[in-house]
C-alpha cells in the first residue's frame, strides 16, 4: 500500500522536489523522492527519514508517521492530521494519507 501511495505520489508531483512535513508540528519528514542514495529522501532506507526503523521515518510502522493507528500517520486510513506535501517553492500539494478523503 505505502508503495502504491509513493509511486502514485512521484506521479502527481511529476518528479520535483517535494518534501513532507507533518500537518500539526510542521516537522520536516523528508524529501520525496524516488532517489535511494539521497540523505533526506524518504526511499532511502537506510536514511533517516526512510528506514524501518527511524522514529522520523513514515516508513516506520512503529512512528507516528508510518504507524497504522497514529492520527498523524501516513499509513493510517482515518488519519485526521496526515503529513502534508509542500513543494520546493513553498506550495502546499495536499496531505501524504492512506486515507481516501
Amino acid at each position: 500500500m505505502k508503495i502504491i501511495l509513493f509511486i502514485l505520489l512521484i506521479f502527481l508531483v511529476g518528479g520535483a522536489p517535494s518534501f513532507a512535513q507533518s500537518c500539526k508540528e510542521g516537522v520536516f519528514l523528508g524529501r520525496l523522492s524516488a532517489n535511494q542514495y539521497s540523505t533526506d529522501s524518504t526511499a532511502n532506507s537506510f536514511g533517516r527519514f526512510g528506514s524501518a526503523y527511524s522514529s522520523a521515518s513514515i516508513n516506520n510502522p512503529y512512528s507516528q508517521w508510518g504507524s497504522a493507528y497514529s492520527s498523524t500517520s501516513v499509513a493510517n486510513p482515518y488519519a485526521t492530521a496526515a503529513p502534508k506535501i509542500i513543494a520546493a517553492d513553498g506550495t502546499y500539494l495536499g496531505k501524504l494519507s492512506a486515507n481516501p478523503r
